[in-house]
């Protein structure tokens, strides 16, 4: 996996949501008063006369099959519906233009803007100074390898292919530039600077591109509401008719009876009854698991970085970074007077998987021990310990521990990559997928595949259990239109036996525990230590793992560079000093975890 060090961000001032409304009649002055029009109104044409700027994207999301006409004078043709949109966004700009707030390096961003709007709403606003080689470059970035010419390529056509397909079309960095608030930002005009004609018009043309799309996806969602409204809200209909028509023909459907806290069954096809996989379950969910888990992230601060890495600053597929961050239970005990404890401070890993994956997936992932050890006391606040007695019961396990404790963020998904986490582990290892966070009306959100495939929403009462050989994978999804994402936490378990170790150990999934050896000899310290057919294991009366010797594999770590590691390398051979694992003097093994943390 390829890892990259932490860079500085400016967090957000608030979570909005993703509107592209952009002032196209603006854009096109601002080319006229830098003395451009020639070049652009050429351009343009030169492009669009054997290329016209398609809305075969917009086209399929809107069910439509009609496209833009092509345009072959020297001049901008638009289509009535253009037309009306250049007066209408013109006598905006004009009707607001008696106050306008000067543009501001640094100061006139989408966060400043829209504190300003809370203000007034009359006042034109102006960008930042956006240069237009920027918008340009990561124009080409978006666009798929085998595209043409970048002038006369169309962002609307890489964003599917001809078999309805979505290709590899990736606009997340595109987003930083064009990505706008929570609300529409009325009388707003954005700026673009350069000296080259081209690549101004290929900014302006992208900024066009966008605009098409979000006017698209607006109307798109405006038709699904309508619809929804259509249904017998007296016969208590409408969630269910809504619910229904998000199913996809192409997918077989899953029973989903209602579930008790650790409650497991198989699950089996709707239509038959037959069993889907042998290690496919879905499992009842404590009432306070999903709210705790959920709070502490809040908390913590995580849940606001998630939205924010897709949408402000995401990662290129096979980046990571690290972040650092202390436990919201201990400042609750310092603050209320019950806890003089220094603050402890624990890693957090973020890294965005390959291209295959076809999405804007970023997974979040406990990196060390102490922020593994965090995250069991959430889950045994939750109420976990029901969980994990409900697996170990119906899958005839001996024991189980809880390996992993992380997330998996998405906002928009293209092609589900289906996938198995574990394969020839005896049935005895397995990934626990919970949903925390999903946009209004999102449509089903896992894909789980027997003898076919099958979609399935992850609801709030139950979790899914993919264990040795489950093929599965994210559902399609789309929710940048309104800056939604979808948040699902993923806990690995496992019952270690001498015969699995190794392939447990050997797991490259997140960035802790580590592979190898050392991970072999780590893993084998918490084999049975929450659960046991035995009894007498949990994760509220959790006494820790075994003892452990860490230590540094070279010498002269330095543990600023811990945190510098792109590929993991550096930590795995310095992990006394990087803090990987807990020495035993502060772990105290065979102590209560509740006695030793406090909560």
């Amino acid at each position: 996996m390829h890892r990259s060090s932490l860079s500085s961000r400016r967090p957000s001032l608030h979570r909005p949501r993703r509107q592209i409304i952009y002032i196209w009649s603006s854009l096109f002055a601002i080319t006229r008063m830098m003395g451009i029009s020639s070049a652009f109104s050429y351009t343009l044409n030169r492009c669009c006369r054997n290329h016209p700027i398609s809305t075969a994207y917009i086209s399929k999301l809107c069910m439509s099959s009609t496209p833009t006409s092509s345009n072959t004078s020297n001049t901008i043709n638009s289509s009535d519906n253009n037309k009306d949109l250049f007066q209408k966004r013109s006598d905006i700009l004009r009707a607001n233009s008696k106050l306008s707030l000067a543009p501001m390096m640094e100061y006139t961003d989408r966060h400043f803007r829209h504190l300003v709007r809370l203000v007034s709403d009359k006042t034109l606003l102006y960008t930042e100074m956006v240069a237009g080689n920027a918008i340009a470059h990561e124009r080409e970035a978006a666009l798929p390898s085998s595209s043409s010419s970048l002038s006369c390529s169309s962002l609307l056509d890489a964003a599917s292919s001809a078999e309805g397909v979505v290709a590899e079309f990736d606009p997340s960095y595109l987003l930083r530039f064009l990505g706008q608030g929570h609300n529409p930002e009325g009388a707003s005009v954005l700026q673009l600077g350069g000296s080259d004609p081209d690549q101004l018009f290929i900014a302006s043309k992208t900024v066009y591109e966008f605009n098409q799309m979000a006017r698209m996806q607006q109307q798109q969602q405006q038709q699904q509401n309508a619809a929804s409204q259509t249904c017998s809200e007296g016969e208590g209909q409408c969630d269910a008719a809504t619910k229904n028509d998000k199913y996809s023909s192409d997918f077989g459907h899953f029973l989903t009876h209602d579930l008790k806290p650790g409650q497991a069954e198989l699950m089996r096809w709707e239509d038959d009854g037959s069993i889907v996989q042998d290690y496919a379950v879905r499992v009842g969910l404590p009432p306070n698991l999903v709210p705790t888990i959920k709070a502490y992230v809040k908390d913590m601060g995580l849940l606001d970085i998630m939205t924010n890495m897709l949408y402000d600053d995401p990662l290129s597929p096979g980046e990571a970074k690290w972040f650092s961050f202390q436990s919201p239970y201990q400042k609750e005990m310092i603050a209320g007077g019950s806890s003089t404890d220094p603050i402890r401070n624990f890693t957090w890993n973020v890294e965005r998987p390959d291209k295959k994956w076809k999405s804007d997936m970023h997974w979040f992932n406990t990196a060390d021990e102490l922020s593994h050890e965090e995250g069991l006391r959430v889950l045994a606040k939750g109420g976990f310990d029901q969980v994990l007695q409900g697996i170990g019961e119906k899958m005839g396990l001996d024991t189980l521990n809880v390996d992993s404790f992380g997330f998996v963020a998405v906002s928009n998904c293209d092609r589900g990559f289906i996938h198995t986490d574990w394969e020839d582990v005896d049935g005895r290892a397995f990934n626990f997928l919970i949903g925390i966070d999903s946009p209004d009306d999102a449509g089903p959100e896992l894909i789980v595949e027997g003898d076919r495939k099958g979609e399935i929403y992850y609801g709030s009462n139950a979790g899914i259990l993919v264990g040795d050989g489950t093929r599965h994978g994210t559902r399609e999804c789309d929710h940048r239109a309104y800056r939604g994402v979808r948040i699902t936490c993923s806990i690995y378990l496992s019952d270690v036996t001498s015969d699995n170790l190794e392939i447990l150990a050997g797991d490259t999934t997140s960035i802790f525990p580590p592979t190898g050896k050392t991970a072999a000899d780590w893993v084998w310290t918490q084999r049975g230590r929450h659960w046991s057919k035995e009894g007498g294991h949990s994760l509220v009366g959790d006494v820790g793992r075994k003892p452990y010797n860490v230590e540094d594999f070279m010498e002269g770590c330095k543990q600023q560079l811990c945190i510098r590691d792109s590929e993991g390398g550096y930590r795995n051979k310095c992990m006394k000093t990087c803090k990987v694992f807990m020495d035993d003097e502060d772990y105290k093994p065979g102590k209560e975890r509740r006695e030793v943390y406090g909560y």
